[in-house]
């Protein structure tokens, strides 16, 4: 920096001021803020789009099995005098709310997918009865939309072991896709077909899932599997989400050892195919899986019950579950008045707490805690079981933590409930 000191009679500049400061520490941390903001505001925008993609993929994982139930419903409503439309109707309800329940799951488990935290668990699977599973839960939103959904098989090993849930969750969101980026009148084609391998005991198990629709441009088809990747054209751009992304679909084939494939024309269709590695097993361990949870109808006859639900609707439905199994039911609508019943009621006379957990006036954890407090021993050491949708790992922990006996999560599934009260009586 300059400044003129000194003058002489004419105006002109006779001695000068010269200061002179080293800016480059500063310059270089003011370089280092500005991109550390550009990296702060980048990351920022890429957790809003992934958290706004989450939330259509999610509501769109959501509302395929829900299509399914609704209208399965309504067909049901229709067709109350047809016993054998009404059998199928139901089945497939069920079929649709299994299969929902396992989207739920897998939807949250997202980011432990994200993070490679997830965890593949291989149980013996029927092969023909999970592909048509996923297939019958396309099966109304197809005919709603006039198009033929066709299932074949060529299956060599009926049973394997795979991770199920994981499987059915790719079949579902690519058969999902078909459906939806199909026109009316199309045809949608489902194959499973089973090869021989190398490795002894092992098998290839092929899925195919062939469609005539809107197809894909081929510069899409290299990035389609990065995750929740879609195709901007004017011909889909009416068209809500995507599954939960086929980069996610990726990594699940890639967890079980398996591949993905594309073939795809636009105005011609896409075809998928998935091959997943699989170990062999015998119609005994298919026999043996299935008994698991052998239980007697009599097992829990006469025995007290309170029930501890604010839920209306769920509690009709444990109650008249727990009504089958023989159970004498009784029900309390917050933990105020859990506490109540069981001060007023014998030592002996409740044999078990059902606890919902998110309840008003009084939580399941607060009122548990209240209860192992009580004076009387009888009543303190009741089993508890904690009955809840809070279904993650570290509910389960929180539960066991405050003095509940188990954990079994909502929707009731007597298959899995009666078992656990039979280790507390």
């Amino acid at each position: 920096m300059i400044v003129p000191q000194n003058y002489d009679k004419d105006g002109n500049v006779t001695s000068v001021l010269l200061a002179n400061r080293d800016v480059t520490e500063e310059k270089l941390r003011e370089l280092r803020q500005e991109e550390e903001l550009r990296e702060a505001k980048l990351t920022a925008e890429t957790a809003s789009k992934a958290k706004s993609a989450f939330l259509f993929n999610m509501s769109h994982d959501i509302r395929t099995p829900m299509n399914a139930i609704i209208g399965y419903a309504d067909l049901t409503s229709r067709h109350l005098e047809d016993t054998e439309k009404l059998s199928r109707y139901i089945d497939n309800i069920q079929i649709c709310g299994k299969k929902l329940l396992s989207l739920l799951s897998n939807v949250l488990d997202l980011a432990r997918i994200e993070n490679n935290k997830v965890e593949m668990k291989y149980a013996v699977s029927d092969v023909r009865e999970d592909f048509t599973n996923c297939v019958t839960m396309f099966q109304q939103q197809a005919e709603s939309k006039n198009q033929t959904l066709c299932m074949t098989e060529q299956i060599l090993y009926p049973y394997v072991y795979v991770d199920e849930p994981h499987l059915s969750e790719v079949c579902i969101n690519i058969i999902s896709n078909a459906v939806k980026y199909t026109n009316a009148g199309g045809t949608i084609s489902c194959k499973v077909a089973q090869r021989p391998c190398e490795k002894e005991d092992w098998c290839d198990m092929i899925i195919s899932i062939t469609d005539n629709g809107i197809g894909m441009a081929e510069e899409f088809q290299k990035h389609i599997f990065e995750a929740f990747e879609r195709e901007r054209t004017s011909t889909i751009t009416h068209i809500e989400g995507s599954g939960i992304g086929m980069g996610i679909v990726k990594k699940l084939v890639d967890l079980m050892g398996g591949t993905i494939e594309v073939e795809s024309k636009l105005g011609e269709g896409s075809t998928f195919t998935v091959t997943i590695p699989c170990k062999k097993a015998s119609k005994e361990e298919a026999l043996e899986k299935k008994n698991q949870n052998p239980r007697s109808k009599k097992s829990l006859k006469g025995v007290r019950v309170l029930l501890v639900e604010d839920n209306e609707i769920n509690a009709e439905i444990a109650t008249e579950l727990l009504k089958e199994e023989g159970c004498i039911v009784e029900v309390a609508t917050d933990g105020v008045a859990c506490i109540s019943m069981i001060e007023k009621a014998d030592a002996d006379y409740y044999k078990m707490i059902l606890m919902d957990i998110q309840m008003p006036v009084m939580n399941g954890f607060d009122t548990t805690l209240t209860i192992r407090k009580m004076k009387d021993d009888k009543k303190a050491m009741i089993p508890i079981i904690a009955m809840t949708a809070n279904a993650f790992a570290e509910d389960r922990q929180k539960a066991l933590s405050v003095g509940m006996n188990d954990h079994v999560a909502k929707p009731v599934d007597m298959n899995i409930l009666a078992p656990t009260m039979m280790k507390y009586l």
